[in-house]
């Protein structure tokens, strides 16, 4: 995202409003999950069959984030790889809006128009498809190309584990120092 936002407009397009459309709609699928969770109260929470869409969940269990996806703009939204992206891997890919999550599902490209009227703050329900796009499936895209998901390596595994200072020779739980003060910055330690 940040380096779509680096680029020049020539290069990176419209990379950057794609990206920020992306994240508005992962964070409000995702919050969907939280206050599901948080309504249904059990310890170990599923969201209820009845939030279900085809392709996703299973008779036990809904999907509770593509549920809100479909009944807020009229289908689930996927993102796919362009393979003339000057960005490369590092791009927004094309969105589509999928009527569910089967192979066989019809998917239409979402207007770009609508993603700038958006993120500009001018929300219309449900998404508008691009009108000039004929339809596919799922299937036929997942043949041609990628979900974007699929473009950029899971870069949280070659990270190292954060390493904790030293603590000599005591207990866990126990230290002649107050609790937590190697987290501190160095001009905000004890005196």
């Amino acid at each position: 995202m940040l380096f779509a936002r680096q680029q020049p407009r020539q290069t990176a397009g419209n990379s950057y409003a794609l990206f920020k459309f992306q994240m508005v709609v992962s964070v409000a699928h995702e919050i969907c999950h939280f206050f599901t969770g948080f309504l249904t109260g059990t310890q170990r929470p599923f969201t209820p069959p009845d939030l279900a869409v085809e392709g996703f969940g299973n008779p036990t269990y809904g999907e509770s984030g593509r549920w809100w996806e479909v009944q807020m703009f009229g289908g689930l939204l996927e993102f796919y790889e362009n393979r003339n992206d000057p960005l490369g891997r590092r791009q927004a890919g094309i969105p589509y809006m999928l009527d569910d999550g089967t192979k066989s599902s019809p998917a239409r490209q979402l207007s770009v128009n609508y993603v700038l009227d958006f993120i500009d703050g001018d929300f219309s329900f449900p998404a508008r498809p691009a009108s000039n796009m004929r339809p596919t499936t799922k299937g036929a895209l997942q043949t041609a190309s990628r979900e974007v998901t699929e473009l950029r390596p899971r870069r949280r595994n070659l990270v190292p584990p954060p390493s904790s200072p030293p603590r000599a020779n005591t207990p866990s739980g126990s230290s002649s120092r107050p609790p937590s003060s190697w987290r501190r910055l160095p001009f905000l330690s004890s005196r």
